[in-house]
């Protein structure tokens, strides 16, 4: 195995522990703030670490304008709308359910191959997505069929994370070729104040969030996970999955968000007190099978 990428295996793992425990810790602070507020709090925070880096690089990461705004614009998409699914619809759903259909986003990654950049695939590995997606779509569905279980998420929940698996596809595509020659610790310093400047303006319906910041980081829950997702979540987790990803294929690279449930689930099950819906485990068991069966070799 090359040094490249024993590397780039490094960082994903990393990655993979951060974002692995990212849904848990964060759930339970979605009772005491929006998801709104509570993204423009992980986001303030992290640019103002981060700021003195941007400012001693400005110059070494070549940021001109025209980088900036390219960044900008990617991460509107990259950054803004898909983290502002994900954390909506957590605020629906379970953290078991929302890590379980979050890990399959390689799925997506795959169709966007086939049908976008015209990949092809082999009848192993076709039976094996077909399997994966079918157990996706038993556990989305699955709270209109339990509408009275108490071990049921959401389904409007648990569709917006499939929705955001879809754009997150198709923003690794962009981003593999936009960031190609861009440094990855700038498009994460720059991307942290377009979250800042997204998310205070997406809380402003709810009131100023620079007024509901001091009540509500006094929570216990809220500071954690603001203080967790700031450092890990975003200076570690998406700095490292950037440059992993950058370094191998973005297929490969994907495969490493199928082990983020391993860490997920049972921290879910044994801090959160959720529980196993008979037809999530069924989706489980779909899932699992599938993965082996497509990504056999």
């Amino acid at each position: 195995m090359s040094p490249k990428r024993k590397l780039a295996y490094f960082l994903l793992i990393i990655n993979t522990i951060v974002w692995g425990l990212a849904i848990p810790v964060v759930k339970p602070a979605l009772s005491f703030t929006t998801p709104e507020r509570f993204l423009f709090y992980r986001f303030l925070l992290a640019a103002l670490i981060t700021f003195p880096f941007l400012v001693l690089n400005w110059k070494k990461w070549k940021l001109n304008l025209k980088t900036i705004v390219k960044i900008s614009l990617l991460e509107l998409i990259g950054t803004t709308l898909i983290l502002w699914l994900l954390y909506y619809s957590l605020k629906l759903t379970s953290a078991v359910e929302a890590s379980l259909i979050s890990s399959v986003s390689p799925l997506f990654v795959i169709l966007t191959g086939i049908f976008i950049l015209k990949e092809k695939e082999t009848k192993r590995e076709w039976r094996g997505l077909i399997l994966a997606l079918l157990g996706t779509f038993i556990i989305s569905v699955g709270p209109l069929i339990n509408q009275n279980s108490h071990l049921s998420g959401n389904f409007l929940g648990n569709a917006l994370i499939l929705l955001q698996n879809i754009i997150w596809a198709g923003y690794l595509v962009m981003a593999k070729k936009t960031y190609r020659k861009v440094s990855m610790l700038a498009v994460t310093t720059v991307s942290f104040w377009i979250g800042t400047i997204t998310f205070f303006i997406l809380s402003l319906p709810s009131g100023n969030p620079l007024a509901f910041l001091g009540p509500e980081i006094m929570q216990s829950q809220v500071f954690l996970a603001v203080i967790y997702m700031a450092i890990f979540g975003s200076i570690i987790g998406a700095t490292t999955y950037l440059a992993g990803q950058n370094l191998i294929e973005i297929s490969e690279a994907s495969l490493f968000t199928y082990l983020q449930p391993l860490i997920a689930i049972p921290v879910s099950l044994i801090f959160l007190h959720e529980n196993l819906a008979p037809l999530t485990i069924l989706g489980i068991i779909l899932i699992f099978i599938g993965v082996v069966i497509g990504e056999k070799k």
